[in-house]
């Protein structure tokens, strides 16, 4: 022990130059690159954050696009609903259940032949300023008979929503009361007749 005490005491002033230059190495070099390492690291980690942060925003903004796409096809096909369900009331509110069904189907054969592009556009179609069913000319018609409205509405959900195939008046376009007999009648080909309406397709 004593030998190792008086070790140091020889070299005390070599012990204390190299100590010291040992500390201002530690200062000058170790503590920089220790910083700056640190900072590289605190860095590289906040730019991770931002790049995942950037990617759940492109995340969240694909989502909501996927969202309002879904609702405004559901607006879109609700319209269509209402429109067709409208069209089937007015028209045949008073007909029996095949009547208004073969009413909803005149509608879509006139949305697949490209009279319009859908069927709120087929039900308000005017040629020469004359509507294409008379009801949507008459501003003061208005739903009064609530089971006749269900019904109607229920027909409309299963054609447009369940995608529902009745196919019961074999492609008929035209229909028309039994009670008149409009001329464009003659040009047609009859196909049957449903309640109170007759039914036609083209030649």
């Amino acid at each position: 022990m004593k030998a190792v005490q008086k070790y140091i005491d020889d070299r005390h002033d070599v012990i204390i130059k190299f100590g010291g230059l040992f500390a201002l190495f530690f200062i000058a070099v170790y503590v920089p690159i220790s910083l700056e390492l640190r900072m590289r690291e605190e860095l590289n980690a906040h730019i991770a954050n931002e790049q995942q942060m950037e990617m759940q925003i492109e995340q969240l903004n694909s989502q909501m696009s996927v969202y309002k796409a879904v609702y405004a096809k559901q607006q879109s096909v609700q319209r269509e609903v209402q429109c067709l369900a409208r069209n089937i009331y007015f028209e045949a509110a008073s007909e029996p259940r095949a009547g208004k069904i073969a009413v909803a189907e005149v509608t879509m054969n006139r949305v697949k032949q490209g009279y319009a592009k859908t069927v709120c556009g087929v039900v308000n179609q005017k040629s020469n300023g004359v509507c294409q069913f008379s009801w949507v000319c008459n501003a003061t018609k208005k739903v009064t008979m609530v089971s006749e409205w269900k019904e109607a509405k229920e027909i409309a959900e299963n054609i447009l929503i369940s995608q529902k195939k009745y196919s019961t008046i074999d492609g008929a376009m035209f229909f028309h009361a039994d009670y008149v007999k409009p001329p464009w009648a003659r040009t047609k080909e009859f196909v049957q007749k449903i309640g109170r309406h007759l039914f036609y397709k083209e030649n």
